[in-house]
């Protein structure tokens, strides 16, 4: 049985005038956690993409969770994640523990369709062979790439193809900017892509790191490395 512990006073956090996580709430929160929800407040509050990266599993489900439970009680809002129960069974018990929203899973329960709750959770290859859950316009759309969903075709095909240009937030659990696959198909998501870089190759060219190896040999230029790498770290 899991328990969450108190780490501080039962105040609450104030993100904004109109947004606040109740003390109830926050009181649960680490540090690290209370930065990343008010990392997702200065963004997602002016509906800009954004990506919540970490490879350490820093309780990103958690904040995302509390987040959605004070901005979303009259939205609809989309989770999609790996083909794994676990992961679904995850968001649904945040969501139910920290919140008051309601919550549905794409594919078990078909009701949810004709009266969509807060948040509906979806498995990428149920969301891949049913239309059910295209119906409606999302106000959140997140992406849970924790199982490295992203990297199958046929997973990034069906995101693409339903989600270009719409994502809100991505979460990943890899560096993002470590893979430029990756980051280029993440930009599409998001909209942040500028259009000169539409073509995956142009991209490549211009934010193509050399070997770490090379680097590290000092065949490569060190300086210009480091310049590349923060250039391609301002994305995210």
């Amino acid at each position: 049985m899991y328990h969450f512990m108190a780490t501080c006073a039962p105040e609450p956090l104030e993100l904004s005038e109109k947004v606040q996580i109740p003390g109830h709430v926050r009181q649960y929160l680490k540090d690290f956690q209370l930065e990343t929800l008010r990392f997702l407040h200065r963004h997602l509050a002016n509906r800009d993409f954004c990506i919540l990266n970490d490879e350490s599993g820093l309780g990103k489900c958690v904040s995302t969770a509390v987040y959605l439970g004070v901005i979303a009680k009259n939205k609809t809002c989309i989770i999609v994640v790996q083909n794994d129960d676990e992961l679904v069974a995850s968001w649904q018990f945040h969501f139910d523990v920290l919140t008051n929203l309601t919550v549905g899973v794409l594919g078990s329960n078909t009701s949810i369709l004709e009266s969509p709750p807060n948040i509906i959770i979806a498995k990428w290859a149920t969301l891949r062979s049913t239309i059910d859950g295209n119906k409606y316009n999302y106000d959140y759309i997140i992406i849970d790439n924790r199982g490295l969903m992203m990297s199958n075709n046929f997973c990034m095909s069906m995101l693409l193809s339903n989600y270009e240009n719409k994502v809100n937030l991505i979460i990943s659990s890899n560096d993002v900017t470590s893979d430029l696959k990756l980051l280029h198909n993440s930009l599409r998501l998001g909209g942040r892509l500028e259009h000169q870089y539409e073509q995956f190759k142009v991209f490549e060219s211009k934010y193509k790191l050399p070997d770490s190896k090379d680097v590290l040999n000092k065949i490569a230029d060190l300086e210009q490395y480091f310049l590349k790498r923060e250039m391609i770290s301002d994305f995210c």
